[in-house]
């Protein structure tokens, strides 16, 4: 990889996955909901490394989820009336958080 000037691929999850760090609390829990296809544990890894010390649950019931795995067109929080989304980053990773009612 170094000779081919391309950095490792989990070089470039963990920096995208740490994208939402400015958006949410420094610590705490966050819920994902993964949307993708295949095991979501990869996901989990990634993000609740990249996002420590902050706690990453596979849940919607709390006030910031990462809604990781499917494209925009695919989203179940999008149509969701109790969320709002904060940020996409990519295609294939977006932030929402709770509204209040």
């Amino acid at each position: 990889l170094r000779q081919a000037a391309r950095q490792t691929p989990d070089t470039y999850w963990d920096r995208h996955y740490r994208e939402p760090a400015p958006y949410i609390p420094a610590t705490g829990t966050v819920g994902l909901l993964y949307t993708g296809s295949g095991d979501s544990a990869h996901a989990l890894n990634f993000l609740q490394y990249s996002l420590a010390p902050r706690q990453i649950v596979q849940s919607v019931d709390h006030e910031f989820v990462i809604e990781c795995g499917s494209t925009p067109a695919d989203s179940v929080l999008v149509r969701n009336p109790n969320f709002t989304l904060v940020r996409a980053f990519g295609d294939d990773l977006r932030l929402f958080r709770r509204i209040a009612r």
